[in-house]
Parts: C-alpha cells; sequence; structure tokens
C-alpha cells in the first residue's frame, strides 16, 4: 500500500483501487488516510466509487502492519467491490 501522507502531508485527495474487503474494512492500494494510532485518531472522509456516490469513511485503522491504513466506512454506506477505481478525499 502507498501511503501518500508520508511523501506529501498536505495531500487531500488520490485515485486509488479497492484491494480487498473484509470485517475491517476497505484496503486501497493507495492512500491518503492516516491511520489512527499513538494517540492520534484516523483521518475521516470521503470513497467516491465509480458510480459517482460518495461514501463517509468514518475511521482509519491499522490494517495486518504499520504500512496499512483500513478505510471503516460508515453503517449505511453504499457497497464497494473489488477492483473499483474510487476517489479518497
Amino acid at each position: 500500500m502507498e501511503l501518500i501522507f508520508r511523501a506529501d502531508a498536505y495531500a487531500m485527495t488520490c485515485e486509488a483501487v479497492v484491494q480487498k474487503i473484509d470485517e475491517k474494512g476497505v484496503w486501497l492500494d493507495r492512500t491518503v488516510f492516516y491511520a489512527e494510532g499513538g494517540g492520534q485518531p484516523g483521518d475521516k472522509g470521503f470513497l467516491t466509487g465509480p458510480d459517482g456516490a460518495k461514501r463517509a469513511v468514518a475511521n482509519a485503522i491499522k490494517g495486518d502492519g504499520p504500512e496499512t491504513s483500513v478505510h471503516v466506512l460508515a453503517e449505511d454506506a453504499p457497497a464497494l467491490a473489488v477492483g473499483d477505481k474510487v476517489t479518497a478525499e
């Protein structure tokens, strides 16, 4: 996963592809969302899917290691599918 905020702390948006969806949330190939940790809350924002609908990201959490950021969608968010191209903001 490419963590864009590591190279550009002011990056607010990026294009990404859904890599996996599981009980933790939505895994992208790249992101601008900082995952909660060390007392700092995770980023919130939106994933805009190929249908143009914005899905609220309620939190970003660490996945299997420090170089991951999993996007936890709001409960009422429309579903995404693996392979979908999204805009993270």
